[in-house]
């Protein structure tokens, strides 16, 4: 399985530098821990999709090494230092091994894997004004096995000189997806010919990613030279499906699939020059690299038929769709930086990037059929050219000042300029023969983004009681996408023009500890942000008034208030209690107006995601074997808004975690770990299907000699 790889890893490492015939050469062994945990056991009843999800763990059994080190001084100039975890079932581990001559060379092996787990349960509808969906066809399990996707990451590397500064490394690194995820869209559930998007949805990953880079450093006349290059090739492959519930007959397919199998090849190369100056209170650096992208992208979708109660693949060409696109990308990126003491007290920091980025490519796919939904056209094919030329500049300043006592100060500002050229040309041709249609059209674009941020905090500690630190930033975007040319007859065409963005930032914590064995952390947090998008109209009827709709708004907005106390009576007990209130919501245009002009909207309210957390934790220790701990975490969120014309809107739920457990040393190689969790979800069941409740155990074992 994936997680012995781990194993492999590290002992193909030390088979290749020979370090098992040093190893055998010692007489004394080295420091060698391992705990094992033979009982991993969560018992689930309810929607064990989502305690997966919410838990990252498995329901039922699960055993496996949760901690293996090995540290050895071989002699005096080569070490050993060998981590890692496995646990085989589920592919979770880790492992690592840095394996170094002194400053001479090192060879380092890393390793992580780990399963994420999704809910595959569908959405509810509860409002029967409009339209009463079945039961039947509310909350429904994916027509899947179980939601899970395994990522893993593996990184080989070699190098000379020291391990945290060499002059020559060379690395491979591997990263891969395979599993299943769920969407955020959602499939449609029917009712005749009416229908609510509440369906399950899903996609089969298969991805993987394999770099292989080259770095060199050499110093001449005092200037620091640095050389990169990169090789990376992507595969990638996945399925989205839809499961549609309950569809007509005249929308055939109980899962209508994408199949897409994007590849790319990179390869990359750069240049950097650094030196310290002026006593070492100057830092300059400047930097070259270019980048060059192929990548090709195939798509098929297909709508699939329950025939006998067994879903079966699409067999006609007719329900096949395909879309096939290239592209290529070249880019270049020049960067420089300045770092310099003013004075003893005052530090100027200063960095400035330039990109290029050209790309040009061409896409041709079959639109979706006019009569049947799910179904492609089976004579019409569409054709897209794409050209794309971006220039992004990027500054950023800065100042720290500490030369009040006790005070820490800084200061920076952010900006960044992108233009960005398109070119792009739609042609609506019969099969076989390409014959253009009138409603073929080219569009040429010239956006524009502005973006500036400046921020201000700072850091105070007036004594040994008191610590209290605050940043203040505010950020604005502007975009503007101007079309200077377009030519044919777009139909029903409508193009984003402009989009704004303001944002404010604001965190401040205060920290107080009067005494020894007591301390209080009080901690705030706020984000704001506010979105203004403005679309214009080619072939929209009815016009609106400048070929353009008002512009709009949309607001996201984040508070949150934190308090912590720990407190330590005596020494064998200590105590922490927190408390967290988030406010969380998403107010679109939607929930604030009744309609734009020439755009009329059906009102949908705020959505509101605040909640309440309370946390206690707490540890005993009575004897210096034995440590008692226990974890209790509550969360509630009551945002339900019930209204009459649509799907109700917030999250609303309660979710209570409790654990405990004990660690005994029995003797000094013998350390036992018993504990047990308690983790239930429940749902509002006017908005969810989520609850459950689990027992969970655990047994771990160590050993040290």
């Amino acid at each position: 399985m994936r997680s012995l790889r781990i194993l492999l890893s590290i002992a193909l490492g030390v088979y290749m530098t020979g370090a098992d015939r040093l190893l055998a050469q010692e007489t004394d062994s080295g420091p060698f821990s391992i705990t094992v945990s033979p009982v991993q056991y969560a018992a689930v009843k309810g929607n064990i999709g989502k305690f997966e999800a919410l838990n990252w763990m498995p329901n039922g059994a699960d055993a496996g090494i949760s901690n293996i080190t090995f540290i050895k001084d071989i002699n005096k100039d080569i070490s050993l230092d060998v981590e890692g975890s496995a646990f085989a079932k589920t592919d979770n581990g880790d492992g690592h091994l840095i394996l170094k001559d002194g400053d001479l060379a090192f060879l380092k092996i890393d390793y992580n894997a780990f399963r994420k787990y999704y809910d595959n349960t569908g959405g509810q509808y509860r409002d029967t004004s409009t339209v009463t969906i079945p039961a039947s066809e509310q909350g429904v399990k994916a027509n899947s096995p179980d939601l899970q996707m395994d990522i893993s990451y593996f990184k080989l590397e070699a190098g000379l000189g020291p391990i945290t500064d060499p002059f020559l490394d060379v690395t491979y690194q591997h990263n891969s997806k395979d599993g299943d995820k769920s969407l955020l869209q959602w499939a449609p559930a029917y009712l005749g010919a009416t229908y609510r998007k509440i369906g399950p949805s899903w996609s089969s990953v298969n991805d993987t990613q394999d770099i292989v880079t080259l770095k060199e450093k050499k110093v001449i006349a005092g200037i620091t030279i640095k050389g990169e290059q990169t090789a990376e090739v992507d595969y990638n492959h996945s399925i989205t499906y839809m499961q549609y519930l309950n569809a007509p007959v005249a929308i055939p397919g109980e899962l209508n699939t994408e199949n897409e199998s994007p590849d790319a090849k990179l390869f990359g190369a750069g240049v950097r020059f650094e030196k310290w100056m002026h006593n070492d209170n100057t830092f300059a650096g400047f930097g070259y690299h270019y980048n060059h992208t192929h990548d090709t992208d195939l798509m098929q979708n297909n709508v699939q038929e329950t025939v006998g109660g067994v879903l079966m693949p699409a067999l006609s060409s007719s329900a096949t769709q395909w879309n096939f696109s290239t592209a290529s990308e070249n880019d270049h990126v020049l960067t420089g930086n300045l770092n310099t003491n003013l004075t003893s007290n005052l530090a100027f920091l200063a960095d400035a990037r330039y990109e290029h980025l050209g790309s040009e490519g061409s896409s041709m796919y079959q639109p979706d059929s006019t009569t049947i939904i799910g179904a492609p056209s089976s004579t019409t094919f569409n054709n897209m050219d794409m050209e794309n030329h971006q220039d992004h500049e990027g500054e950023h300043v800065a100042l720290r000042f500490t030369g009040l006592p006790h005070t820490s100060l800084y200061a920076e500002s952010d900006m960044e300029q992108q233009r960005n050229w398109v070119y792009e040309s739609f042609d609506n041709a019969l099969s076989p023969v390409i014959t253009p249609t009138s409603s073929n059209f080219w569009i040429n674009r010239l956006d524009r983004t502005q973006k500036n941020s400046w921020a201000l905090g700072g850091k105070i500690i007036p004594d040994r009681f008191f610590t209290f630190s605050s940043q203040f930033k505010q950020s604005w975007e502007d975009n503007e996408y101007d079309t200077i040319g377009l030519g044919g007859s777009p139909t029903d065409q409508t193009f984003l023009d402009a989009l704004k963005e303001n944002g404010l930032e604001e965190t401040s914590t205060l920290t107080w500890k009067p005494y020894r064995w007591i301390q209080n952390s009080l901690k705030y947090q706020f984000y704001d942000n506010v979105y203004m998008p403005r679309q214009a109209a080619e072939g929209v009827t009815p016009v609106p008034p400048g070929g353009e709709f008002a512009i709009s708004k949309n607001h996201m907005l984040t508070s949150q208030f934190t308090y912590d106390i720990s407190v330590q009576p005596i020494d064998p007990i200590w105590l922490m209690v927190s408390y967290s209130h988030v406010e969380n919501y998403v107010r679109t245009t939607q929930a604030s107006d009744s309609g734009t002009a020439g755009y009329p909207l059906a009102y949908v309210p705020t959505f509101n995601s605040g909640d309440n957390s309370w946390l206690f934790s707490g540890s005993y220790t009575p004897t210096a074997d034995l440590i008692w701990t226990n974890t209790v975490c509550y969360t509630i969120s009551n945002n339900y808004v019930d209204f009459n014309t649509g799907i109700p809107l917030g999250s609303s739920f309660k979710e209570l975690n409790f654990s405990t457990g004990l660690q005994w040393t029995y003797h000094k190689w013998l350390k036992i770990g018993p504990s047990y969790e308690y983790a239930s979800y429940k749902d509002n069941p006017l908005e969810g299907t989520g609850n459950y409740s689990a027992n969970i155990f655990k047994l771990n074992i160590g050993f040290n000699w």
